[in-house]
């Protein structure tokens, strides 16, 4: 078996079309991708209260391959472990883009069981404040909210985690 090596100059014409090609690629990625907080939704009408966007979180980190961050899903019950309260969560997936519109799938319908970090920030929205604005609610308004009323009514929410996977802030997310 005989091994031959590139010419040079072949070499160098190769790692330049690498090169072009994975900049092509970075740059539709970034394209695509778009920012942070990419958002989309509709506006009351001109008497009535405003509704608030929908925001949809590109994730920043992934402390955990089953812990993304920020993670889309609904809270759907309260446990008890040792002591500590631990959410019920249902991950769902959000498909399509701001100009055809936006579903929420839930396939696996899979409830996974999350727990707190020792502070968590809480962003309530319509459910939980009544209000059509987001704004900081304590945990315990969270915590009784989802002892009565999430198996009937399901609160959608992002969930950002530590590193270690447990949970540092949950933000309900309003529906146009």
């Amino acid at each position: 078996m005989e091994l031959r090596l590139l010419e040079p100059r072949a070499t160098a014409f190769t790692l330049a079309g690498a090169a072009a090609a994975g900049l092509l690629v970075g740059a539709l990625i970034g394209a695509i991708g778009g920012s942070h907080q990419d958002r989309f939704g509709a506006q009351a009408s001109a008497g009535g209260p405003q509704i608030p966007p929908f925001v949809v979180f590109t994730p920043t980190a992934t402390p955990r391959p089953d812990h993304p961050s920020p993670d889309l899903g609904n809270l759907v019950g309260l446990q008890e472990r040792n002591g500590a309260p631990v959410l019920l969560f249902d991950r769902v997936t959000l498909r399509g883009s701001e100009k055809t519109g936006y579903t929420i799938d839930n396939r696996t319908q899979r409830v996974r069981q999350r727990r707190m970090a020792d502070v968590v920030k809480v962003i309530g929205g319509e459910k939980l404040t009544r209000q059509p604005q987001p704004e900081d609610i304590p945990l315990e308004t969270l915590l009784s909210y989802l002892t009565g009323s999430a198996k009937d009514d399901p609160l959608l929410v992002w969930l950002r985690y530590d590193g270690d996977g447990k949970i540092v802030e949950i933000r309900e997310q309003n529906l146009p």
